[in-house]
């Protein structure tokens, strides 16, 4: 019967004064998000029935895990988890509040290819204008962990993103290879055309980089790592996050951008790399909030 129910496709919903989003047990994915004094705008890119999400390809909205990215395993490449990848289960609902905070948490128990259960949670709360995450996981043995989320982020209606203005609070980024993998350099400084460490427009760019920001070395608390707005719609969105590490991936095939704040990439690769290794006296934690604004003036 609870194997039954946890195969089921859910949507559920929560809302406060600002925002109104749609989630899915199925990858605790976003659905929908919008600005309440803007309803006509979508916020992410979603698809249209729930019943399509266990084929799409994209990751639209959801939680990745348990390896964010691109992971050297078994002389393959993983991606996002790969076959066991968090954004192709079904979650379970581990609670719902729409008081104050309203907030949805979703859960998932976890097993490796050696059996090791892990307990993941996922909250999406809603704090006045602000969409917050909030992962946790408690590994039974020590175990790799990198989670992050995959919405695709639209600030307006137009069908491309080249009016973006972008700014992203790094110097740093991860040399990758061929295969897209980090080749265990960090170099400095950026090239141009991914270089927005002072607000400019996108343009044609497409990005799929690894940024190294270090304002969060210490995890010291939430710091703003990106902003992007809309000069159509007026709409900026702030990503704030405990972790150090920011993928930002726009992709030719839709308007869309994608924010992945996150450990080090394929880190156990690379010995001078951070190592998110967590285990049963070590709980995996973190944070990241996107803060948005109208901001009429601009």
């Amino acid at each position: 019967m609870s194997s039954q129910i946890r195969q089921t496709l859910q949507t559920h919903t929560i809302e406060n004064d600002y925002l109104y989003v749609e989630l899915l047990n199925y990858g605790a994915r976003i659905q929908k998000l919008h600005l309440k004094e803007k309803p006509e705008t979508p916020l992410v890119v979603g698809l249209k029935n729930a019943s399509d999400y266990p084929k799409d390809i994209w990751s639209l909205g959801a939680c990745l895990g348990p390896y964010a990215g691109r992971l050297e395993k078994d002389g393959a490449i993983e991606l996002h988890g790969g076959q066991a990848a968090f954004s192709k289960q079904y979650w379970s609902l581990h609670n719902i509040s729409k008081g104050v905070t309203p907030s949805i948490a979703f859960s998932l128990a976890y097993r490796d290819s050696e059996n090791n259960l892990t307990e993941v949670i996922i909250s999406y709360e809603l704090h006045k204008n602000s969409l917050i995450l909030k992962y946790e996981a408690s590994p039974q043995t020590t175990s790799l962990l990198n989670l992050s989320n995959h919405t695709y982020f639209t600030l307006d209606q137009q069908n491309q993103i080249d009016h973006y203005q972008l700014e992203i609070q790094a110097t740093k980024y991860f040399e990758l290879d061929q295969q897209l993998l980090p080749t265990g350099r960090v170099q400095s400084p950026l090239p141009t055309q991914i270089d927005f460490s002072m607000k400019k427009t996108l343009g044609s760019s497409r990005l799929d980089c690894i940024y190294l920001t270090e304002h969060n070395a210490k995890n010291t608390g939430l710091t703003k790592l990106a902003t992007v707005f809309s000069p159509i719609s007026q709409i900026q969105m702030e990503v704030r996050t405990d972790q150090e590490v920011l993928v930002c991936f726009t992709p030719n095939e839709f308007a869309g951008i994608c924010f992945e704040t996150q450990g080090y990439p394929n880190a156990p690769a690379h010995p001078g790399f951070k190592q998110p290794i967590f285990g049963p006296n070590k709980s995996y934690r973190q944070h990241t909030e996107f803060r948005f604004n109208i901001l009429y003036n601009q």
